[in-house]
């Protein structure tokens, strides 16, 4: 298997942490990357708020199939059809959140 590059926008997996264990296996969207502290921002789920700053040995990117198998057991775990959830907006996908407010309109 191939390890997907990692760069902005990329959807990720949390993996290996050691300190915050508890969010392994989260997913997130990469930010940007802080070459001074050498870490990833991260978007994780549930702390859209809080960005995180993670090493990229703790990142995996996730494949589509991955991210589709993800976005079906939040939909059956939440108890809402996959319409309902939009996964993009909550990983704000790479689009500020103003413009992603833009096109999803009112």
């Amino acid at each position: 298997e191939v390890a997907i590059p990692i760069e902005p926008g990329l959807v990720v997996r949390l993996e290996n942490l050691q300190k915050s264990p508890e969010l392994n296996g989260a997913i997130g969207e990469t930010i940007a990357f802080d070459a001074e502290r050498g870490r990833w921002q991260v978007r994780v789920v549930g702390y859209e708020d809080t960005p995180m700053n993670l090493k990229e040995a703790n990142l995996r990117a996730v494949t589509e199939e991955e991210f589709s198998a993800w976005q079906r057991e939040q939909t059956s775990r939440e108890g809402l059809d996959e319409e309902t959830v939009d996964v993009e907006a909550l990983l704000c996908s790479k689009l500020s959140g103003e413009e992603a407010r833009r096109q999803r309109g009112p």
